[in-house]
C-alpha cells in the first residue's frame, strides 16, 4: 500500500481562502456535500460561474482536502463531510486571514493606506534598517 501525498495549501492564496470559506457551510448539511455543491459554493466565492471550474480542478482540491484530513468521504456514496479537524482549521485560518492579515496588510502597505500607525512605523523602520544594512554590506538590492 502506497502513501499518497498532497501539497500544503498556501495560507493567503485567494483560491485556498475561498475553499476554506466554502467548507464552513457544509457542516449544516446532514447528508454531507457533493462535488457539485462544493463547486457551486467555491465558484461563487471566487466570483466566477461554476462552469469555469473543471471537474479535474475540483477533484484535485477535494483530494488534497481529504489527504490532509479536512474532509472525509462518506462510505458508499460520492459525498463528503467536514471532519472536526477540518472545521477547526477552516475556522482558524479564515478568521486569522480576515481579522489579522488583511487589516494588518492594509495598514502597512503604502499603496493601500497612508495613515500613520505604530505597525506602519515599525515596518518602515525595518525596511530602512534592511536597506541600510544592504548598503553597508555593499550588496545589490
Amino acid at each position: 500500500m502506497s502513501t499518497q501525498h498532497a501539497s500544503a495549501p498556501r495560507f493567503a492564496d485567494p483560491k485556498v481562502q475561498s475553499l476554506r470559506n466554502a467548507l464552513l457551510v457544509f457542516p449544516l448539511l446532514p447528508g454531507g456535500f457533493s462535488s457539485r455543491i462544493s463547486r457551486d459554493r467555491f465558484a461563487a466565492l471566487l466570483g466566477q460561474p461554476p462552469d469555469t471550474l473543471s471537474a479535474g480542478q475540483l477533484t484535485y482540491h477535494l483530494r488534497c482536502l481529504r489527504l490532509h484530513g479536512i474532509i472525509q468521504r462518506i462510505s458508499g456514496t460520492h459525498r463528503y463531510h467536514l471532519t472536526d479537524f477540518g472545521l477547526r482549521t477552516a475556522l482558524f485560518f479564515t478568521r486569522t486571514y480576515n481579522r489579522v492579515l488583511r487589516p494588518g496588510l492594509g495598514r502597512i502597505l503604502p499603496r493601500i493606506s497612508n495613515l500613520p500607525c505604530p505597525l506602519r512605523r515599525a515596518f518602515d523602520n525595518l525596511d530602512q534598517e534592511v536597506k541600510s544594512w544592504i548598503q553597508q554590506a555593499q550588496l545589490a538590492a
